[in-house]
């Protein structure tokens, strides 16, 4: 007789609904079992051996015994490798789904683009399995996992020091003005705020994992660009949500990802939106690189609106200054041109591009002269006599207002504060941190970077929200309050960071600014943990012995899977010990149910989780309940 599992692996490949290229898909098996699928049920008992082993008769009735045939089929010995329809292809496909060598128009396509990618590491040398959502919930979990989330531990922090958080700050529509720092796995924190801020945020900067294999992005997946643009996905769909009708974002990255970025935020924010890539130069001198030096990295721009936007940069002032009513402008003399392009030579010695006020209606036209006319008359241009009789036109531009466009290329600026290191290197941002007495931060952001890209589009804003959810060292939340002490603004900082380090440098660096700048304020928020208490203690367990207690627990107090049977485990517990401590260990994160990582805000009143009323108090408070 043919084995059960080779007669279920044949029976179940006669629906084409759980085939792709010639192999069957574990999850959609589970997910039409879950169902009770009709047609399926119907095939498993045209079968005597399937009716047999997976049915009961009670009476005259025939029941399906989902929780057997489930557990049955998720079984490692059953499609042992069936991850993903994909499996083993990642590439450019067309609107048809076929590779291709040439085309304008592309998609790309990999393996697990549909999944929720968890990314939930806390240590920044942690290596761990990935764990993708969808291949263990069902579709119609994923929005219960993405819930917002409870928050705890609230406090507010100024130079004074640590403070009770009474109450947010809002205005009078009851919109949150504060700071903000939020500690927890960002894909959770940013679908948490989404209720607070979606449509508020006027800019998103963020420098995420580049994938390299150095940097914190280590999870053990085989298709390593197909983990780590699902990663992003998950992360700037919601991210656009959160951006308001004339916001911007800035993503940075270097030569490993940016063709696969660039094309996911196309897909994302739409190509048409596409603003450009600058280029930062983070580096000089070229080391020891063995093919090219690579000194640079990439900040993609994307504008969440149709209309064109102009980024724009302080101006480098080298044309005249002259006050009116002590008021100072730049004076420019050379805008209205007869001819264009630079300054050159004839015969007759140097020729003079200057459209004179006696030349304009020669060379622009009886309009443009009357249009000059009017803006002398308002004061916006002004007349200088020159030495052979004929009239400049100058126009005035007040220097507060003075900008010119954004340059593709960020080089090194000097920085007034050091000549030793200049404005932008990535070497600035390791001065700008130590200079606040902090260490334990290998790539810092330069500030001055942070700083001109939110001035590209709030050069002339005062307020409005600056959203980063990789925060790092907390380059952003300084570069925010520095300007806001420059200009008198209002601008405030949400940032997002899950790796422990938010409580060891992120916020202790940015109480430093506030303490040097003796004002300003912000208030940190943790997502509350539940199955992520015992993701991170299984993974810190040294020995078999710790992970055996920690089941005893997990029995107790733990959300565990549905597929789980504890009295199976327990009969034997003996197989579970001959398991290697990594086998063992991952053996306990499968039986961890992973809807249950945090605890939902919908679910603060479950005795269970033990919210104080203080926590209560506050959560209802932020999300507006």
């Amino acid at each position: 007789m043919e084995s059960i599992l080779d007669n279920l692996k044949n029976l179940l490949q006669k629906d084409e609904r759980l085939v792709s290229e010639g192999e069957l898909l574990k999850n959609k098996v589970i997910e039409l079992a879950i169902k009770l699928d009709k047609d399926m049920i119907e095939s498993l008992l045209s079968d005597e051996q399937m009716k047999a082993v997976f049915f009961k008769q009670i009476g005259k009735a025939t029941i399906f015994d989902k929780d057997k045939f489930i557990k049955f089929v998720s079984n490692k010995q059953f499609l042992p490798d069936s991850y993903t329809t994909f499996k083993n292809k990642i590439g450019l496909v067309d609107e048809k789904g076929e590779f291709i060598s040439e085309k304008k128009e592309v998609v790309l396509s990999w393996p697990y683009k549909d999944c929720i990618l968890e990314g939930g590491m806390t240590k920044e040398e942690q290596k761990r399995d990935e764990i993708f959502w969808n291949e263990i919930l069902a579709p119609d979990e994923i929005s219960r996992l993405l819930d917002p989330k409870v928050f705890t531990n609230a406090k507010r922090i100024d130079k004074n020091g640590e403070h009770k958080l009474d109450n947010f700050k809002t205005d009078e529509n009851g919109d949150i003005k504060d700071n903000l720092i939020i500690k927890g796995n960002n894909l959770l924190a940013l679908h948490s705020i989404k209720k607070r801020f979606a449509g508020k945020v006027k800019l998103i900067y963020i420098d995420p994992p580049y994938n390299t294999g150095n940097d914190e992005f280590k999870y053990n997946d085989a298709f390593n660009h197909s983990s780590w643009l699902v990663f992003m996905k998950n992360r700037l769909e919601v991210a656009k949500k959160l951006l308001n009708d004339e916001g911007i974002i800035f993503i940075q990255c270097d030569d490993y990802e940016q063709s696969y970025l660039k094309v996911l935020c196309d897909e994302i924010f739409n190509k048409d939106r596409f603003v450009g890539v600058l280029v930062w130069q983070r580096a000089k001198g070229g080391g020891q690189a063995k093919e090219i030096v690579r000194g640079h990295d990439y900040i993609l721009v994307y504008r969440n609106f149709d209309d064109i936007i102009t980024l724009k940069r302080q101006k480098s002032i080298q044309k005249p200054i002259t006050e009116i009513n002590g008021r100072k402008y730049i004076k420019n003399d050379d805008f209205l041109r007869k001819v264009f392009g630079k300054y050159s030579e004839n015969k007759n010695g140097k020729f003079d591009r200057r459209c004179f006020y006696e030349e304009i209606e020669k060379y622009k036209g009886k309009d443009k002269k009357k249009e000059v006319d009017e803006k002398i008359k308002s004061g916006e241009y002004t007349l200088e006599k020159l030495p052979n009789g004929k009239h400049v036109v100058c126009r005035l531009e007040p220097i507060e207002t003075a900008y010119s466009t954004f340059y593709s290329i960020i080089k090194n600026i000097n920085d007034a504060e050091s000549s030793i290191i200049e404005g932008f290197l990535s070497e600035k941002g390791k001065y700008d941190f130590e200079k606040l007495g902090l260490n334990g931060f290998e790539f810092p952001k330069p500030v001055g970077l942070i700083k001109i890209l939110i001035r590209s589009i709030m050069m002339f804003e005062k307020e409005g929200i600056i959203l980063d959810f990789f925060a790092g060292s907390g380059t952003t939340a300084q570069a925010v309050l520095e300007l806001n002490k420059e200009d008198g603004g209002n601008r405030k900082f949400i940032l997002c960071e899950q790796l422990d380090y938010v409580n060891t440098v992120t916020v202790p660096r940015v109480r430093k600014v506030i303490e040097k700048q003796d004002e300003g304020d912000f208030v940190y928020l943790e997502l509350a943990k539940w199955n992520e208490n015992f993701v991170e203690k299984i993974q810190k367990a040294k020995t078999k012995e710790e992970l055996k207690q920690l089941w005893k627990i997990m029995k107790e107090k733990a959300f565990l899977s549905y597929k789980v049977d504890v009295k199976s485990i327990d009969e034997h517990a003996k197989d579970f010990e001959d398991l290697s401590i990594e086998k063992q260990k991952r053996f306990l994160l499968e039986c961890l149910d992973k809807n249950h990582l945090y605890v939902n805000c919908s679910e603060i009143d479950d005795e269970e989780y033990q919210i104080s009323d203080e926590n209560k108090k506050i959560n209802k408070e932020f999300y507006g309940k």
